[in-house]
């Protein structure tokens, strides 16, 4: 079944979500969680998706308030919520999300 594809992420901020049981790229599990700004769809050259294969998810070139930079599949990139103080503090401008409340992500 091919994956669902958005052309509408670069320029957004979404929350980044690596799964736990990759642990091989510790640069990317230290920032699940995250908010990531999307900053444009990776090239065929540097990721394989639909454009040579359509049953592939696209991958997005992200960026973390840190500026760290790596790569996220189309579904690692979901929808934010709410906000962490420090976020709200890290990302002005994001919005009128709800502050959550605990310690900051």
């Amino acid at each position: 079944m091919p994956f669902t594809r958005t052309d509408q992420k670069a320029g957004l901020c979404w929350r980044f979500y690596y799964p736990t049981e990759f642990s091989m790229h510790p640069d990317y599990t230290a920032h699940a969680g995250q908010i990531v700004l999307c900053l444009r769809k990776c090239t065929p050259e540097e990721a394989d998706g639909p454009d040579v294969d359509p049953s592939l998810e696209q991958m997005y070139h992200v960026r973390a308030h840190d500026g760290w930079e790596g790569d996220a599949y189309d579904s690692e990139l979901g929808l934010i919520v709410s906000l962490s103080a420090r976020e709200r503090d890290d990302w002005p401008g994001l919005g009128d999300f709800p502050v959550t409340s605990g310690a900051p992500t």
